[in-house]
């Protein structure tokens, strides 16, 4: 499989950061023509490097939890945990290794997410249910891999990284209630480029409903990196998704390791904590010149600083089965 070129590693980071146009005169990833930016772009989309999908504000369209579970159960447990999650409706997405599942619940009740989510599980299991109006503090990241990426490639420094789902309340009272439009675009996928034919990514082409959703902020859009299809960079794979767990230690421990990671090279794709528990999401490995062999703390001492009870699961992308994908249209808003 062909590396990427620096061109091609730079334009996957500012699709990454929400740039569906050309403004390579105001970033450092271009030194190219917007041709060049057109045509790779293209290639991102059609070749499944990135998708697009477009989230529900909870703030704006009356969700009132996210709940984002990891378990493993026992052996003969994992087919039924499996089976219970992806028949809840609030169920948008669930990744599978052979002795892991990762999930995502979005609800109208914080009691709904954590009950069924953990009813009958054994082995080992975290969920962690955060509320709306805690986002912004305790969702800093919600599938934002730009960061991810800019550290990956060592090449970039993260233009908007970190992204949460977190929007001023005074924005979600402004807003309409045109539940047809924002139901047809979280079902929206963008299709990938044909070989002939244009990249329609913009939102111009959408119908004027839809357009309006997004420009009052209801819905946003969110290009994510497949990790699966995205070829090799200087000779160098992503090889496995990270997901650690722990209890915080005291009250801000979740907080103020979120602060702290970005020192160590560490920009987790997702992270989510409350008072008590940290759960967070990366990718493996790091460049070799990583910044944290030439002078920052080693990254275990600083989980240990501010978690207790850590638990680090590295999961082959190989191995990796995507069952459902950020699939929004389950919700049917309102909830």
């Amino acid at each position: 499989m062909k590396s990427l070129s620096e061109a091609e590693a730079g334009t996957v980071a500012l699709l990454l950061a929400g740039e569906s146009s050309f403004r390579g005169a105001h970033h450092p990833a271009f030194g190219m023509s917007g041709r060049t930016f057109e045509r790779i772009r293209k290639t991102a989309y059609s070749d499944g490097w990135v998708y697009d999908r477009f989230v529900p504000v909870p703030s704006a369209t009356g969700i009132a939890t996210i709940c984002v579970a990891i378990a493993t159960p026992y052996a003969d447990e994992l087919q039924r945990v499996r089976g219970a999650w992806l028949g809840l409706s609030h169920n948008v997405v669930i990744w599978n290794w052979p002795d892991t599942i990762f999930a995502v619940f979005v609800t109208a009740d914080a009691a709904q997410a954590s009950v069924q989510t953990l009813d009958g599980i054994g082995g080992n299991v975290v969920a962690i249910a955060v509320p709306t109006e805690e986002f912004e503090r305790s969702l800093p990241v919600y599938f934002d891999y730009e960061g991810a990426w800019c550290r990956w490639t060592g090449l970039y420094q993260p233009n908007r990284y970190p992204q949460s789902l977190y929007r001023a309340r005074v924005r979600a009272e402004k807003a309409t209630s045109n539940w047809a439009a924002i139901n047809a675009l979280v079902s929206r996928p963008v299709q990938p480029a044909s070989a002939g034919g244009p990249l329609r990514v913009n939102p111009y082409f959408f119908p004027r409903s839809e357009q309006r959703a997004l420009r009052e902020g209801r819905v946003v859009r969110r290009t994510m990196l497949d990790v699966q299809r995205i070829p090799p960079f200087r000779q160098r794979s992503i090889e496995h998704v990270v997901f650690v767990t722990g209890e915080s230690r005291g009250a801000r421990g979740g907080y103020d390791l979120f602060r702290a990671l970005p020192v160590m090279g560490v920009f987790p794709f997702l992270y989510i904590s409350d008072q008590h528990r940290v759960l967070f999401g990366a990718l493996s490995p790091a460049p070799p010149n990583s910044v944290v062999a030439h002078g920052p703390p080693a990254i275990m001492k600083t989980l240990e600083r501010y978690m207790t009870k850590i638990v680090i699961r590295r999961l082959p992308v190989r191995t990796l089965q995507v069952e459902l994908n950020h699939r929004y249209d389950r919700l049917q808003l309102p909830l």
